[in-house]
Order: C-alpha cells, then sequence, then structure tokens
C-alpha cells in the first residue's frame, strides 16, 4: 500500500523568494529548477510543484478577472441601455 506523502509547508522568506524567480522567469528550466531548491534549500521536486501550481493561480485568476470584466460590462451596458432610451411603441407586424 502506498503512503500519502505529507504537505511541504513553504517558509515565509522562501516563499519570497520563489516569488521573485517567478516574477522573472515563470517556466524556469530543469536545471533552473534544480538550482533554486538547492539555493533554499528545498527538494526539486517541490519547487517544481509549487511553480506548477503558481502558473495554474496565475491562469485562474487572469480567467476569473477576465469573466467579472465581461459579466460587468455587459451589465452595465445592458442596464445602462434601458435607463437611458425609452421603449418603442409596439406595433404589430402584418
Amino acid at each position: 500500500m502506498l503512503t500519502k506523502r505529507k504537505r511541504t509547508s513553504i517558509a515565509a522568506p522562501e516563499k519570497r523568494s520563489l516569488e521573485a524567480y517567478f516574477a522573472v522567469q515563470p517556466r524556469p528550466s530543469g536545471e533552473k529548477i534544480a538550482a533554486i531548491a538547492e539555493k533554499l534549500d528545498l527538494k526539486k521536486n517541490v519547487v517544481r510543484v509549487w511553480f506548477c501550481n503558481q502558473r495554474q493561480k496565475q491562469k485562474r485568476m487572469k480567467f476569473a478577472a477576465t469573466q467579472k470584466q465581461m459579466t460587468g460590462s455587459n451589465m452595465h451596458t445592458s442596464m445602462g441601455s434601458m435607463m437611458t432610451s425609452p421603449m418603442p411603441p409596439h406595433t404589430p407586424v402584418p
């Protein structure tokens, strides 16, 4: 039976360093990941997974912001037009 691996918690100073590396290069090479891991005294796999998770988080946040912007602008446009222009009179179609 396989045992579940314990979650690794990353201390604040290491997290800040990872965030700084991520800001410069969100997709580091395997060699760069190994160098970062060694410098921060973390396992290579922990650093690799952290970068992967950050990219997914960034993607999710970008998508959410786009959705919020689209929903807000559509709502504003449709409500604005309803408020400012009167409804045209109903004319039956012959």
